[in-house]
Order: C-alpha cells, then sequence, then structure tokens
C-alpha cells in the first residue's frame, strides 16, 4: 500500500533534537515493516494539535 505520511510538533523548541526525526524514523520502519511505501511526507512544525485542521497546512495538504 502507498501512504502518505504526516508529521507535527507543538512547539518550535521541538524542530531541535528528536521531534520530526523520531517520528520520520518511526513512520518509516512501520511502514517498512507492515510492507507499505510512503510516496510522500507533510509536515506542520510548531503548530499545536488543538489548532483545526484547516488551520495546519500540512495536514490539509496530507488530506487531499
Amino acid at each position: 500500500m502507498r501512504l502518505v505520511a504526516y508529521l507535527r510538533i507543538s512547539s518550535t523548541t521541538q524542530l531541535e533534537g528528536f521531534g520530526l526525526d523520531v517520528q520520520r524514523k518511526a513512520v518509516r520502519q512501520w511502514a517498512k515493516a507492515h510492507g507499505h511505501r510512503i510516496i510522500a511526507e507533510y509536515v506542520d512544525a510548531g503548530i499545536s494539535g488543538a489548532t483545526d485542521a484547516v488551520d495546519r497546512p500540512g495536514l490539509s495538504d496530507a488530506l487531499e
């Protein structure tokens, strides 16, 4: 199955360190282990999960 990956971190302080890199690695490992292929990746960095989907450009793009 072809998948789209969506990564998000809440605060810009998470941009440094583990945030997106850890998520990216975990998503790729899971997809590979289950025989899937990631064909696109969308990211919302520094955007709260409480923010409406229409105000999260990465999520909006992933859902399209």
